[in-house]
């Protein structure tokens, strides 16, 4: 489905490229069914990234408790916003692949994905201790 090699990690996993990934492989698939492809937004990416390290840090149970809070904090800073929607994961030793294709083939997840009104996303990623890894997408239009 990709035309390009999955991360692999090593010790301490590059936060900025496992990123960059989960835009590359999720734009992938949004042109394979005929949608625009997501434009990254540094200040959405702030917002995810902060989700993802609260998971890592135990501070909030894993999933999307909190997410109303994280859809104002996207309103306030982003004027117009009409539409957020968020996918979370977690993984210790799985590429960014299967956490793609995983969220592909889970409905709520995939509806995020495939929405054709999102034109804007936000990636963070944290690593836990144990070495778990923290995944949040935020979309919003």
């Amino acid at each position: 489905m990709f035309a390009f090699a999955p991360i692999t990690y090593a010790a301490k996993p590059n936060i900025k490229a496992i990123e960059q990934e989960v835009l590359e492989r999720i734009n992938a698939y949004r042109m394979e069914q005929g949608l625009q492809p997501l434009v990254l937004n540094s200040t959405v990416s702030e917002i995810a990234r902060k989700h993802s390290a609260n998971m890592a840090s135990g501070k909030v149970a894993f999933g999307h408790d909190g997410f109303l809070k994280r859809d104002e904090k996207i309103r306030a800073k982003l004027v117009g916003i009409l539409k957020t929607g968020e996918n979370v994961a977690w993984g210790k030793n799985v590429t960014v692949q299967r956490i793609v294709e995983d969220w592909i083939a889970s409905p709520h997840h995939h509806e995020n994905i495939v929405e054709p009104n999102y034109r804007e996303t936000g990636i963070g990623v944290a690593v836990a201790r144990n070495g778990r890894i923290y995944y949040t997408q935020l979309f919003v239009f």
